[in-house]
């Protein structure tokens, strides 16, 4: 386990904010470590997260028949998993970070946007 660095305010750190969403918890959870494995948390770099983010569901319901039997449906539903993670690191190491993150290649199904 990676102990925490304090960070002085004072220094010119960046922050990038990456949202990862998936619809099966597991792959969100093999998908961050990856990004540890691979190095982005590397000890050049201080990483803050996962943090987990509500579940967004989405449910539905739909007539099996058509016409008749309306008390006969089926119900169904989406789970939306979203985690953050931070990474304080210098200016111009941003673009090579983006590059990396591009390069480890995520977990199908996993989605992450850079903020």
């Amino acid at each position: 386990m990676k102990e925490n660095v304090l960070l002085d305010p004072s220094s010119k750190f960046g922050s990038v904010r990456i949202r990862l969403e998936s619809y099966d918890g597991d792959k969100l959870s093999a998908a961050f470590q990856t990004i540890e494995s691979v190095g982005i948390c590397a000890d050049g770099l201080f990483c803050s997260g996962p943090i987990r983010m509500p579940t967004s569901v989405r449910r539905w319901c739909v007539l099996k028949s058509p016409h008749v039997y309306k008390k006969s449906r089926e119900h169904f539903e989406a789970r939306k998993h979203r985690q953050i993670v931070d990474v304080y690191l210098q200016p111009n190491e941003i673009d090579q970070f983006g590059k990396d993150l591009n390069r480890i290649g995520l977990p199908p199904g996993v989605f992450f946007k850079i903020y």
